[in-house]
């Protein structure tokens, strides 16, 4: 139960990471374009 109570943060934490590494990407483009 503790590893299931550890892996479900870590599994929203990393889905927030990529949310976020892929917004700043996509902001990059965007300033690029202009």
């Amino acid at each position: 139960m503790k590893n299931k109570n550890h892996i479900i943060p870590s599994i929203i934490f990393g889905l927030i990471l990529s949310m976020v590494s892929s917004s700043n990407l996509a902001f990059q483009e965007q300033e690029k374009n202009r």
